[in-house]
């Protein structure tokens, strides 16, 4: 369904409810009539609750519509800033690899398992 579809249907559920809720007051209210406002007042509360709830999560829906089409649109500035920097000689593709490569073999793990497969002796602090 799209947007329009389901608009229709969250107003037309949000109107059903608003419509049982007062029926269901006012069945109540036949038989206490000297609490009728509390009852109002309550299914009133319940109902306002529901429309705030139904509210934020509309609003949630739309910003995430807009940012998954910001992340699909070609034209966005974003995009074409990380693809020409990729591209660009400044970052070459294995700078990172070739760091993470460094920075395992100064981890203790590494020295350690070179200690135990027997090349490398501590004793002359490689």
């Amino acid at each position: 369904m799209d947007w329009a579809a389901k608009t229709m249907v969250l107003v037309s559920s949000v109107s059903a409810l608003l419509c049982l809720s007062f029926v269901f007051a006012n069945a109540l209210t036949w038989s206490l009539p000297w609490q009728s406002q509390y009852y109002y007042m309550a299914l009133i509360d319940l109902v306002h609750d529901a429309d705030r709830v139904i509210t934020a999560l509309s609003n949630k829906l739309d910003n995430l519509r807009k940012e998954v089409q910001r992340l699909k649109d070609v034209n966005n500035p974003n995009t074409v800033t990380v693809t020409e920097r990729r591209a660009s000689k400044d970052y070459p593709p294995g700078r990172f690899v070739k760091q993470a490569i460094e920075d395992y073999k100064k981890s203790p793990g590494f020295e350690m398992g070179l200690v135990r497969m027997g090349r490398v002796s501590l004793e002359y602090d490689y």
